[in-house]
């Protein structure tokens, strides 16, 4: 009876063996299959690492302008009087460019129809301040007296109003302005020196 139940389980035992190890190499190669599939997909896309670097390239390169509130004097030229006036106010001034900010001012923010604005059809194109010899250069664009009406005392008086406000704010007496790269020198015909000694001591305030 024992010989006989060996003779049965036996292969029994070898046909279920045989049948599990096919399943298992079944299901390992499976596995490996699925592995590889996932790594496939999961191949770093191009497109988004360029729009990361992008991304970071554009954090990388911003660069913030630095604003500020400054007190400033003013003059500005009365055509009707004529006679040159002066008043405090603040004006914001972007990443210290206090001549273009001045500028500004004389050209849109004078407070009265009677003072003579600067034309907005010029612009400073620079401004070098020499403190040793305490000398202010500033460069314009173009030639404001062939965009503007001008007769002698208005060129005068704008000119006051323009060396005036540029030498009170940045403390100096000596004002150099050129339209590119040529000297003006307004009535004078000849500036020896290269800039207008500034005096600004007979301009009345404005407010009381």
């Amino acid at each position: 009876m024992k010989k006989l139940l060996s003779i049965i389980l036996i292969p029994l035992l070898l046909f279920i063996s045989i049948i599990s190890t096919g399943c298992t190499q079944k299901q390992d190669i499976n596995k490996e299959n699925n592995i590889k599939e996932e790594n496939v997909d999961k191949k770093p896309d191009p497109q988004e690492n360029n729009n990361n670097n992008n991304n970071n390239n554009g954090e990388n390169k911003i660069e913030k302008t630095k604003t500020e509130l400054r007190k400033v004097r003013i003059f500005a030229f009365d055509y009707q009087t004529p006679e040159l006036y002066y008043y405090d106010t603040q004006i914001k001034v972007t990443d210290n460019a206090l001549v273009k900010a001045l500028t500004n001012e004389l050209q849109h923010n004078l407070p009265e129809d009677r003072f003579l604005t600067l034309t907005d059809e010029v612009g400073v194109t620079s401004a070098k301040l020499d403190k040793e010899n305490g000398i202010l250069t500033v460069v314009f664009n173009e030639a404001f007296t062939e965009k503007m009406l001008l007769g002698s005392v208005t060129e005068s008086g704008l000119l006051a109003s323009i060396l005036s406000t540029y030498a009170y704010n940045y403390g100096v007496d000596k004002v150099a302005i050129y339209f590119g790269d040529k000297l003006y020198t307004s009535l004078r015909g000849e500036l020896p020196e290269g800039y207008f000694k500034v005096d600004y001591s007979d301009a009345k305030p404005l407010y009381n």
